[in-house]
């Protein structure tokens, strides 16, 4: 049996060509990678903006969630212009003054289109058509107010901000839930 067994393998192999078998494996990693190659740079782009969505989430919930514990307004400034937001408390009533992020303990501005948020921008930021400034009061009812913190008044509609690919992040009336 053992000699029979030799024999077929021998003459299974073709000293003219490649086996179907040997062509399958070659084609099979040559598409693995070119998938490799080519996939990062696609979903790296989304990625990012995934990332700064999620960033902008979180701070608009500790910009609310600083209201209630320190019992004064906050706001959450967009600048599309500069491509950045900055978060205040307002120090004396009509006084603005930024705080420091909790994490790092300088100011509290995250610049987008740079470093890991690189290739993301800040389209538009609307929040009751009156400005790209989102308030909250002690009380952590979300309010819209113009350049440097004027006219505060409470959020009517759903506030937005947009990414450059068409993400959007956006906050509830009345409860400032942010998705």
């Amino acid at each position: 049996m053992v000699g029979l067994r030799q024999i077929k393998l021998i003459e299974l192999k073709n000293p003219n060509g490649f086996t179907l078998i040997e062509l399958v494996i070659t084609f099979l990693i040559i598409a693995i990678v070119g998938v490799v190659a080519l996939s990062p740079k696609h979903y790296l782009e989304q990625i990012r903006v995934t990332q700064a969505a999620t960033k902008i989430k979180s701070d608009i919930r500790y910009t609310q969630s600083y209201a209630l514990s320190s019992q004064k307004k906050t706001r959450i400034y967009f600048d599309a212009s500069s491509n950045s937001y900055s978060v205040y408390y307002e120090s004396s009533p009509g006084t603005w003054s930024i705080t420091s992020d909790p994490l790092t303990k300088v100011n509290f501005t995250v610049n987008l289109g740079v470093g890991e948020y690189h290739g993301v921008s800040i389209v538009q930021a609307n929040f009751d058509g009156i400005g790209n400034g989102l308030v909250f009061n002690a009380a952590g009812t979300p309010c819209s107010c113009g350049p440097g913190g004027g006219a505060v008044t409470v959020l009517f509609s759903q506030g937005v901000v947009t990414l450059n690919t068409g993400v959007v992040v956006t906050v509830e009336p009345n409860t400032g839930k942010v998705q």
